[in-house]
C-alpha cells in the first residue's frame, strides 16, 4: 500500500522511534504504547520534500531525536514567537492530526490520548503498521511498493521506457 506523503512520513517516524532495529523480538513493542508529546512530531513534517531520496533519512534522524514523554526535554520549541512561526505551527499541527486520523482509520496505528495531561498521546503500531513501516524504511522495498501501486499508471510506462533506452545505450557502449 502506498500512502500519501504525510502519512508515510509520520508512519516511518513512529517506526523509527518506537522500534529498535537490532531487536528481533517485535512483539515486545507491539504490546504497550509509547507516550509522546504530540507537538514533537511536527518536525517530521518539516523535512524537505524536494529530495525524495534523502527525506526518509532526514525523517529517521529527526524521529530518533524525539524523546518519550517524561524522558527528557523535547527537541521542538523555541523562544522566538512570530506570526509566521505560529501560522506554520498551526498548519503542521493540522497536517499531523489529519495524518494520524488517516493512519488510525487504516488501522495502522492506535493513538490514545493521555488521561491527565493534554497534548500527550500514546502511540502503538499495529502489526500491519509495523510491516508497512518496515518496508518504507528500506529504499529497495519502498520503490517496489511504489511500482506495485502504480504499475497500471502512465508514470510506470515512462520510467520503463527511460530504463529501456538507458539499457540499450549501456549495451551499445559495452559492446562497442
Amino acid at each position: 500500500m502506498w500512502l500519501p506523503r504525510d502519512e508515510r512520513h509520520v508512519l516511518l517516524a513512529y517506526y523509527t522511534n518506537i522500534f529498535d532495529s537490532n531487536d528481533r523480538n517485535v512483539a515486545r513493542y507491539l504490546e504497550t504504547a509509547k507516550w509522546f508529546r504530540s507537538d514533537d512530531w511536527m518536525d517530521v513534517l518539516r523535512s524537505p520534500q524536494w529530495m525524495p531520496m534523502v527525506s526518509p533519512v532526514l525523517e529517521r534522524k529527526q524521529a530518533r531525536r524525539i524523546n518519550a514523554h517524561g524522558a527528557g526535554v523535547s527537541p521542538s520549541g523555541g523562544d522566538t514567537v512570530s506570526k509566521q512561526r505560529i501560522r506554520a505551527t498551526i498548519q503542521l499541527q493540522r497536517r499531523l492530526g489529519i495524518a494520524n486520523t488517516h493512519l488510525k482509520n487504516r488501522q495502522l496505528v492506535e493513538i490514545t490520548p493521555h488521561e491527565s495531561e493534554t497534548g500527550v498521546a500514546g502511540v502503538l503500531l499495529t502489526l500491519e503498521g509495523y510491516d508497512l513501516a518496515r518496508r518504507y524504511s528500506h529504499w529497495f522495498e519502498r520503490t517496489g511498493l511504489w511500482f506495485r501501486e502504480y504499475r497500471d499508471h502512465w508514470i510506470s510506462m515512462v520510467v520503463s521506457f527511460i530504463g529501456g533506452v538507458l539499457g540499450a545505450l549501456a549495451v551499445q557502449w559495452l559492446s562497442g
